[in-house]
């Protein structure tokens, strides 16, 4: 697959539900970008069902189904989401410009929710748990 960002959302998520993005170029933006195509296209709650079925069926085609974790997932689709909401943007490219602390310092947004005991859990890993610090609105 060319990079990502020169393929529009419709053929980036094509390209990423038929698992034809190499595992090398699914980077942190592509992760980004996959949630923000999904909140878009189809709305929050089923944007989220999309990602994380679209997720897990790619982690097992690469054979790295021990990285999935489930609530960094959800939790991570509900910060983009509480930004789309604020965004004026209608590209992604121009979101990530307007919140350029999602490319570059995202972990700060989970940790403001999550300790990293319950974020780092083999329960937080399997299934979706609520955060302990902060919810989410």
């Amino acid at each position: 697959m060319k990079n990502y960002l020169d393929t529009s959302d419709d053929e980036f998520e094509l390209n990423f539900i038929n698992c034809r993005v190499n595992p090398g170029d699914f980077t942190h933006e592509a992760h980004l970008r996959l949630a923000w195509i999904n909140i878009v296209k189809y709305g929050a709650e089923k944007g989220q069902i999309n990602i994380l079925n679209q997720l897990k069926n790619f982690v097992i085609h690469v054979g790295a189904k021990d990285k999935f974790h489930t609530t960094l997932t959800v939790a991570s689709f509900n910060v983009i989401n509480h930004f789309i909401q604020k965004s004026t943007s209608h590209s992604f490219t121009d979101f990530i410009e307007e919140f350029p602390l999602l490319k570059f310092d995202f972990k700060k947004f989970i940790y403001a929710h999550y300790s990293l005991e319950l974020i780092n859990s083999e329960l937080a890993r399997r299934k979706y748990v609520y955060p302990d610090l902060i919810p989410f609105e």
